[in-house]
């Protein structure tokens, strides 16, 4: 059955290393949109943080953000599916993180807050291209609203630790997944990646077995396990190989570009 959408996670996935599309990433995707397959970026990131990538790559449908708690059209403004989290869980959820001496941002209206300027909020911004906002106030104390995400963030060891923490206090009631090792997503409990490519698709009436899915987090697991083709990239963590429907070659030797690739040759995806 051919393939008609692909969803695929950024960092670490899509991207380089550096963080970066190679020529060789941006040629097959756009192959693949040039042969009406339905390209989704899918990413814990926030919408404004894909623009830059949906453009490069010229896709032709939406973004899923958030770690699926947003589907949105970047290009008409459309929002397909909003799930954002409770103002009283996102208040729970950050105080709790500050507790722990954690780096907390909080997510809404487009944009991120934090309490203060500080190594990670730094890091953070270099690598997203987007600043955010210190307040000068705990998130807990200072936040209005719903969110659509908390990212809590720490050294590699205290995020391992804390997930199953956060797992087991907010279990039925949010979404804890850790989507790189210092960084701890919390989000809807009825959001992940893999319901927000099941709902999209199904929009568009493509089937199951006609999706395929690359991700290299413990985030993106969900929409692997849905997808009728679900790759997990050879730099991912030995625990998510295990766990892989097929691997992908590692993003550092451009491994969704040549499977995309394989496909074009086999007429998995055919040209128009």
């Amino acid at each position: 059955m051919p393939i008609k959408m692909i969803a695929a996670d950024l960092d670490d996935t899509l991207l380089d290393p550096r963080g970066l599309i190679t020529e060789r990433t941006k040629a097959a995707v756009r192959e693949a949109v040039r042969r009406n397959c339905i390209f989704v970026p899918a990413s814990g990131r926030m919408p404004a943080a894909m623009r830059a990538i949906a453009e490069e790559l010229q896709i032709n449908g939406a973004v899923i953000a958030f770690n699926g708690a947003l589907t949105t059209d970047l290009f008409t403004g459309r929002d397909i599916v909003r799930m954002p989290v409770r103002h009283d869980l996102a208040v729970e959820a950050a105080l709790m993180a500050e507790e722990r001496g954690a780096h907390v941002q909080m997510y809404k209206d487009g944009t991120y807050y934090y309490k203060n300027e500080n190594i990670y909020a730094g890091r953070y911004a270099r690598a997203l291209g987007i600043p955010g906002h210190a307040v000068g106030e705990k998130m807990s104390e200072w936040f209005t609203g719903d969110a659509d995400k908390i990212l809590i963030v720490n050294e590699k060891e205290n995020i391992a630790l804390w997930a199953e923490e956060f797992r087991q206090h907010f279990a039925g009631r949010l979404n804890c997944a850790i989507s790189k090792p210092t960084y701890l997503e919390i989000f809807s409990c009825h959001a992940d990646k893999g319901e927000a490519l099941k709902a999209y698709s199904e929009s568009l009436g493509i089937d199951r077995d006609e999706t395929a899915a690359f991700g290299d987090g413990e985030n993106d697991m969900s929409m692997i396990d849905f997808a009728g083709c679900g790759y997990v990239m050879a730099n991912a963590d030995a625990s998510l190989l295990a766990r892989a429907p097929f691997a992908a070659p590692s993003n550092a030797v451009d491994g969704l570009a040549r499977v995309l690739e394989h496909w074009f040759s086999d007429g998995t995806i055919p040209e128009v």
